[in-house]
């Protein structure tokens, strides 16, 4: 259609069109909900809005008011586009062990433990591979500094992995061999009705509402067992991990992610308050935590929390966007709350940014080192066996 009818123009409709469409797009991003949705069709970015945090007593304040609490929204985070094969790689070159956790009831579950003992073994195997030696007496050697290589003097402090809905330890990719250079060592739990973790063939996609209870329950046995003191019982080490000393028991960090944050928070605080054995966690990580899911409700369980916590969120997950306010504020503790504009939801935060995994890093690192420890002379030599090599010789 021509804008021309006898010498005149339409000139006026299209200068109107033209405002409205200049004010329409300069109020689109207000629009709850649509606007977030509609901007980036029109190439604006959506607003970022401040987040103003709490202090102990509930009050609201700006962020800058106070130095300990760390509340903010994070600038945008590039995507690193599909998910590099490095961090399949790293993941494929970590050195897991499969083994058997004690849930709820007994019931067993499956975790898989890489320790950065384990990592010096492997490339040590590798390295030996590659040198080939014939050498018979240098092979006796060799043989005699594994022996003594089986008792660690050493103990790395521990980080537990709690994955997401429908997921296993696999979603955390390259995640774990980034703890394990830094020192950790990584337990990854197949959480109930998850991954290899099926007690009497339990689905998550089957739980009926009493089942999602039992989740946290089953973290709150495992870290209470965990965390026990190292102790010399009838000549036998109890307490952590009796078969991995590298693994230090009075230092473990808890991860959680999406269902898993929930399940971390409401086993931190269980296992926190515990009149029978309370634990006393080096901190955790929550990514997308949430007020409730499946009856997993967290903002009471915030409030008898003092270990260190770092929450990380996502604006475009809108669930754990509004809950993690609420959440950081009831924490009495050292805490710090990042919110990004579009990461995603639980695991594929540290998946596809592993930018997250170094900021992650840093914050535990400003928390506690993950320097090792050495393992007590009487756990490494328990006295009764001691005297078992005296008279075999």
């Amino acid at each position: 259609m021509s804008l021309y009818r006898g010498g005149n123009t339409y000139v006026m409709p299209v200068v109107l069109l033209a405002l409205l469409l200049v004010a329409f797009t300069g109020c689109v991003q207000d629009i709850p909900v649509v606007g977030p949705m509609i901007a980036p069709l029109l190439g604006m970015e959506t607003p970022v809005e401040e987040v103003v945090e709490a202090d102990s007593h509930g009050a609201g304040h700006d962020a800058e008011s106070d130095e300990d609490d760390d509340e903010d929204v994070a600038p945008p985070v590039q995507a690193t586009g599909p998910l590099k094969l490095s961090e399949m790689d790293r993941f494929r070159d970590t050195p897991f062990e499969k083994i058997t956790l004690k849930g709820l009831n007994g019931d067993a579950l499956t975790g898989w433990l890489a320790t950065p003992l384990a990592v010096e073994r492997k490339k040590a195997e590798a390295l030996a591979a590659l040198a080939d030696e014939d050498d018979e007496d240098d092979d006796e050697g060799d043989d005699e500094d594994e022996e003594g290589d089986d008792i660690p003097t050493q103990a790395a402090p521990l980080v537990i992995l709690l994955h997401g809905l429908n997921g296993a330890y696999p979603d955390w990719a390259g995640f774990p061999s980034r703890l394990l250079e830094k020192g950790y060592a990584v337990l990854a739990i197949d959480m109930r009705g998850h991954g290899a973790s099926r007690p009497k063939g339990q689905d998550w996609r089957r739980f009926k509402p009493e089942d999602w209870q039992t989740l946290p329950k089953d973290v709150t046995r495992i870290v209470q067992s965990i965390t026990r003191p190292w102790a010399v019982v009838d000549g036998e080490v109890t307490g952590g991990l009796p078969e991995h000393l590298d693994v230090d028991p009075a230092r473990t960090w808890v991860v959680g992610a999406g269902v898993g944050a929930n399940v971390a928070i409401l086993a931190a605080r269980e296992a926190t308050i515990s009149k029978l054995q309370p634990v006393a966690l080096q901190g955790l990580v929550l990514l997308s935590p949430t007020l409730e899911y499946k009856g997993l409700r967290t903002l009471e369980a915030m409030y008898d929390l003092d270990a260190p916590t770092l929450m990380l969120a996502s604006q475009s997950d809108m669930a754990s966007n509004d809950a993690s306010p609420m959440l950081y504020r009831m924490l009495s503790g050292k805490k710090s709350l990042k919110i990004f504009e579009s990461l995603g939801h639980g695991t594929d935060m540290v998946r596809f940014y592993p930018q997250l995994q170094t900021l992650i890093l840093d914050w535990m690192t400003t928390i506690a080192p993950a320097d090792a420890l050495p393992v007590p002379g009487d756990i490494r030599h328990p006295p009764e066996l001691d005297d078992e090599d005296d008279e075999d010789e």
